[in-house]
C-alpha cells in the first residue's frame, strides 16, 4: 500500500480578477468564511448559488457609472464596448478623455434594464450559463438544424393544431379547383 504524504494539498490558486461585493476592502488571510463567501470571481459568478444573486446589480451597474472619471481609458473602452450597440458611443470630452455614454440616473430608473436583471438572475439561477447546460443546448441546436427532431415537431404541432399546413394545401388546392370548376360551369350555363 503506498504511503499518503501527511501535507494537505490545496486546490490550484484562481489568478482571476477578483470583485470584493459587500466590503471594499481586499481579501486577506483573516477574513471570515462568510466574507470570503461574499467574494465573486470568473469561476464563481454564473454558477447557480453565485454571490451575485443576492445583490443589487443595478445599483452596482449606477455606482460603476459614477467612477467613471477615475477610471483608466481602456476600462472606459472596454465598458463602452459591452454595451448594446445603440450606446456604443465614443465621444470625447475637450480633454481627449472618454465620456459615458449613459447617466447614472438611466442605469437606476430604466425598466428594461431592471427586466434584464431579473432574468439574467432566473437564469443564472436556473443553470443556463453552466458550461453542462450551455454545451447540451449546442448538441440540442445542431441536431435540431440536422432534422433530428422534425418528427416531434410535425406531430406536436397536429396535437396542438389540428392538421399541419402541408394538409390544408391539398384541401386549398382542391377547393380552388372547386371554384374554377363552378365558375366555369356558371359562364357555359349563363351563354
Amino acid at each position: 500500500m503506498a504511503r499518503r504524504s501527511g501535507r494537505k494539498t490545496k486546490a490550484p490558486e484562481h489568478f482571476d480578477p477578483v470583485v470584493q461585493i459587500r466590503d471594499n476592502s481586499t481579501l486577506t488571510s483573516k477574513k471570515t468564511k462568510r466574507q470570503k463567501r461574499n467574494l465573486l470571481t470568473s469561476a464563481n459568478a454564473l454558477q447557480t448559488n453565485s454571490p451575485i444573486l443576492k445583490e443589487d446589480i443595478q445599483s452596482l451597474f449606477a455606482s460603476t457609472i459614477l467612477r467613471w472619471s477615475s477610471m483608466t481609458e481602456e476600462t472606459k473602452r472596454n465598458l463602452i464596448d459591452a454595451f448594446p450597440p445603440a450606446y456604443r458611443i465614443h465621444n470625447t470630452d475637450e480633454t481627449g478623455k472618454l465620456q459615458c455614454p449613459i447617466s447614472e440616473e438611466f442605469v437606476a430608473n430604466d425598466s428594461i434594464i431592471k427586466r434584464d436583471v431579473a432574468r439574467f438572475k432566473r437564469d443564472v439561477e436556473a443553470g443556463y450559463y453552466l458550461k453542462k447546460w450551455q454545451d447540451e443546448g449546442e448538441k440540442a441546436m445542431k441536431e435540431r438544424a440536422e432534422g433530428h427532431f422534425n418528427d416531434y415537431i410535425k406531430q406536436h404541432a397536429e396535437d396542438s393544431f389540428g392538421e399541419t399546413q402541408e394538409s390544408h394545401k391539398g384541401h386549398k388546392m382542391m377547393y380552388c379547383m372547386d371554384e374554377k370548376k363552378t365558375e366555369s360551369d356558371s359562364e357555359s350555363k349563363g351563354d
